[in-house]
């Protein structure tokens, strides 16, 4: 299973347990390249091997080829289906094989810390 998992500007400190949990039992986590570092530092010798998901082509490549029974995490900012990787992974990939978990984005935090409405943004 490839666990989808969208994070917010805190992460990976910000992440709930549960996901957490599942970050530490993946074989594998893949991620944008500006999260390895808090990763390292949130996980220590604990977290999973990284993949970077900046260059998309090589990680959907290496992505496809893990077996459906591997336990994958990808990271992605905000809620992964709004105009992020999760069109990209369903496109590529068995939907079976993917959970989404989204978080809020970016855009919403924003409109949210105003105290603004966004339906009309």
């Amino acid at each position: 299973m490839i666990e989808v998992i969208g994070t917010d500007a805190g992460a990976p400190a910000s992440l709930p347990v549960p996901l957490r949990q599942r970050l530490l039992e993946a074989s594998l986590v893949a991620a944008p390249r500006r999260l390895h570092p808090a990763l390292q530092a949130c996980f220590g010798a604990a977290l999973p091997p990284l993949l970077a998901t900046d260059a998309i082509e090589a990680c959907l490549e290496q992505l496809a080829q893990c077996p459906p029974e591997q336990a994958v995490v990808v990271l992605a900012s905000g809620d992964p289906l709004w105009f992020g990787i999760g069109r990209q992974l369903l496109q590529r990939l068995d939907p079976a094989r993917l959970r989404f978990h989204p978080a809020p984005s970016s855009l919403q935090l924003a409109f949210a810390r105003i105290g603004r409405p966004w339906q009309d943004a």
